[in-house]
């Protein structure tokens, strides 16, 4: 009965705003163009964070390989050959995603004007 009564009350509740929320919005010539400038907006700082990233996965690569190398040199081998190795793989993984980046982005993006 607890049950009943509490899906009544519910039903009760947000019948009117179910209703509300299905009348028509009345059309603004505005609406289609702040939406392509949401989205280009929305796009450049995507466009300006891919470009920006490889960069700074290769600077830390070169860092890692430098540490690593240092490692190495100083007497630690097992743990220097650990960050190389490491270091290596990181950079095999920044070339990757710049390539799937730079590859999939022209599919995804709409055409410049």
């Amino acid at each position: 009965m607890k049950l009943l009564l509490a899906s009544l009350i519910s039903w009760l509740a947000f019948t009117p705003a179910i209703a509300v929320t299905q009348e028509e919005m009345p059309e603004s010539p505005f609406v289609e163009e702040e939406i392509n400038e949401l989205f280009r907006v929305f796009t450049g700082f995507i466009k300006y964070f891919l470009d920006w990233i490889p960069g700074l996965g290769g600077a830390i690569v070169v860092v890692m390989i430098v540490w690593g190398g240092i490692q190495y040199i100083t007497g630690d081998k097992e743990k220097g050959k650990k960050t190389l190795i490491a270091a290596v793989i990181g950079a095999v993984i920044v070339i990757m995603a710049y390539v799937i980046i730079m590859s999939i982005g022209p599919m995804v993006s709409p055409p410049t004007e």
